[in-house]
């Protein structure tokens, strides 16, 4: 059993990069105990067959946990060449070097797929480098977990339900992502000040700009120089010119910036005057570019050049303006005090340079300020869905040791003298109602579609029991081109014609983020730690589905018949993402990235077919290949 950090990290790496693979390459063969291979017939487990035929190998997975949803358990792995003359042993193996033979028989599929086709030599070549990348970032993710998890081991914070200690907690990162820590631009030196795991704390770099330079916007009584400038000023009295205004950046950020060519003339001009680190120290949040310190009434949301899970992470010009127009709207609507147990963290001004050279582009300056409504103690009972449905610290296949959702369950259960499953159904019920529920009806009723997955949604647990929903991120809106009419009434919104969707797309975006990426993890989670079982989960929110359709009139309705009838959800394919080297986010290809999965919420599906029923693979490899940029 595992028990060092680099063997917990290469465990819990395995685990996220196979059950991306089985979703969206190869699903396997399923061996029951009895059928299993000779010398494993000593295990009560399950084991899962893998064949990889251009790199001639066969791999033996021990599946200690079976998920519905697909978030399986691996326990022993084995493997042995495939020889035709010579009959090879099966050997226990290394997990990361089985990803790495796997890597490489993908690439090696594609190679095979396109060779003498029309420019496969550039093809070829193309997929070499991205194997290298891909590598790379494999082996980053390996390194920094075992970081996280060598130097968090004995923190009992882990299990504290804060929102900033649990911002800090996520050490083993994206459940549906091959390489879920891969911090790709971040130095390893650089890891302990600037990463949330590894609690790091630092100050911001500040400069000192030019009026003439500057693009700012608040829906708030005060712009937002005037908040930055207040915010520091409270801890330090500094004198900068007349016509300048001060923005924050982040010190990775501020290190990149100050090789650009056009930066570096502003600074020889003293349009831009470099200040330095100054104020306070900030604290990285899960997201890992977004700070914030336990008193501050502000958090900064910043670029940083640094590619986490898929993308380079930017704030993008015409996201600025979107979160402050999606969120007046919300405010005028009504929905918010209609529903007082759903909630909406707000980034109500930016502030960002102009370049000289190229105006109306990303300068790399862009800051936007996040209304910090968890300073203090009202940060106290607040956690994200990202931080519940983590696996415990442990080796990955140790279903004794409790998560911080089984934590909660246990402890009221023992305060209310009832079993574990009733507490686990009634919890599960009432998230259901302060999250689910009211995203479905915020659709429904207005046509806004949030991209609402683990991390980007908060839950106030403060009572034990979910009692308030927060959804944060103002980049995550999709609007219904259905009511774009009503939408309209803010000015912004009636501009915005790349957030404007028709129904069947936003269907696909949302039944990935709402149900496969956060939803389903609750449902992980609590068949994992043996408290309600995943079928009987699943159940649940059919009927929970069923039950809301009275409340619905529109897009809502047609999305919820179609999360039940329909055979298939839509599926972001994170590995496929990451083997053609995609940033979704910088490349336009945020569509491209989406295929499909098998419903476990299918109305044909009963308790018999949803216990046995496999996810299937999402897509075919090479079916797929004209849809990336190879």
């Amino acid at each position: 059993m595992a028990s060092t950090p680099r063997a917990m990290a290469n465990r819990a790496l395995f685990q996220a990069f196979i059950n991306c693979y089985l979703r969206e390459f190869d699903s396997g063969h399923w061996l029951s105990s009895h059928e299993a291979l000779d010398d494993k017939k000593n295990s009560e487990n399950s084991f899962l067959v893998l064949e990889l035929p251009f790199s001639r190998f066969s791999i033996v997975m021990e599946v200690a946990y079976y998920s519905v949803v697909g978030c399986h358990h691996f326990e022993r792995i084995f493997s042995k060449p495939c020889n035709l003359i010579i009959d090879s042993e099966w050997a226990e193996s290394d997990p990361l070097f089985i990803l790495q033979i796997i890597i490489h028989d993908i690439y090696q599929s594609f190679r095979s797929s396109i060779e003498g086709s029309i420019n496969s030599d550039n093809a070829i070549e193309k997929s070499k480098e991205n194997e290298i990348e891909f590598l790379a970032r494999l082996v980053d993710s390996a390194q920094v977990m075992a970081k996280f998890i060598s130097s968090r081991s004995y923190d009992d914070e882990l299990y504290s339900v804060d929102f900033l200690l649990t911002e800090q907690s996520s050490l083993y990162g994206h459940w549906l992502h091959p390489t879920p820590k891969s911090r790709q631009g971040m130095a390893f030196w650089a890891l302990n000040a600037y990463s949330p795991e590894a609690n790091g704390k630092f100050k911001l770099h500040y400069f000192s700009v030019d009026k003439n330079l500057i693009k700012q916007g608040s829906v708030l009584k005060h712009k937002a120089s005037d908040i930055i400038k207040k915010d520091l000023h409270s801890t330090v009295k500094l004198d900068i010119p007349e016509h300048h205004f001060l923005i924050p950046i982040h010190p990775l950020q501020a290190c990149f910036l100050k090789l650009q060519p056009w930066v570096l003339e502003l600074l020889e001009q003293e349009k831009i005057i470099d200040l330095g680190a100054l104020g306070v120290e900030f604290t990285p949040t899960s997201s890992v570019r977004t700070v914030t310190h336990r008193e501050a009434q502000w958090m900064y949301k910043f670029s940083i050049p640094v590619k986490i899970t898929n993308s380079l992470r930017s704030n993008m010009r015409d996201e600025l303006e979107d979160g402050m127009a999606v969120e007046r709207y919300l405010r005028k609507s009504g929905f918010l005090k209609e529903n007082p147990s759903f909630g909406i963290v707000d980034d109500p001004a930016y502030i960002t340079i102009e370049r000289p050279d190229q105006p109306n582009v990303e300068s790399g300056f862009e800051v936007i300020l996040r209304r910090n409504i968890f300073s203090g103690e009202a940060g106290s009972g607040v956690v994200s869905i990202l931080a519940l449905a983590q696996d415990p610290l442990s080796s990955g296949c140790d279903l004794k040791v409790k998560s911080l959702l089984q934590h909660i369950i246990f402890d009221i259960a023992k305060s209310e003298g009832r079993t574990h499953k009733a507490v686990a159904l009634d919890w599960f019920s009432k998230y259901w109602y302060c999250s689910i529920e009211p995203l479905i009806l915020l659709y429904d009723q207005h046509g806004i579609a949030l991209e609402a997955h683990q991390q980007n949604s908060l839950l106030d647990i403060s009572g034990g029991y979910p009692r308030k929903y927060y959804y944060r991120d103002n980049q995550g809106f999709y609007l219904s081109l259905t009511h774009k009419k009503e939408l309209s009434v803010i000015d912004e919104m009636s501009a915005m014609s790349d957030i404007f969707y028709q129904d069947e797309v936003i269907f696909e975006a949302i039944s990935y983020y709402i149900f496969i990426n956060q939803l389903f993890s609750i449902v992980y989670r609590m068949g994992a730690d043996d408290l309600v079982e995943e079928k009987v989960l699943l159940i649940k929110i059919r009927e929970l589905l069923i039950s809301i359709k009275s409340k619905l009139k529109g897009v809502g309705l047609y999305f919820v018949d179609h999360i039940l009838s329909c055979n298939k959800l839509s599926y972001k394919t994170n590995l496929l993402a990451r083997v053609h080297d995609i940033d979704e986010l910088h490349e336009g290809m945020e569509r491209k990235v989406y295929a499909t999965l098998n419903n476990p919420l299918h109305s044909q599906s009963s308790v018999t077919s949803i216990e046995v029923l496999d996810l299937g693979v999402v897509t075919n490899f090479n079916d797929k290949r004209d849809c990336y940029a190879i």
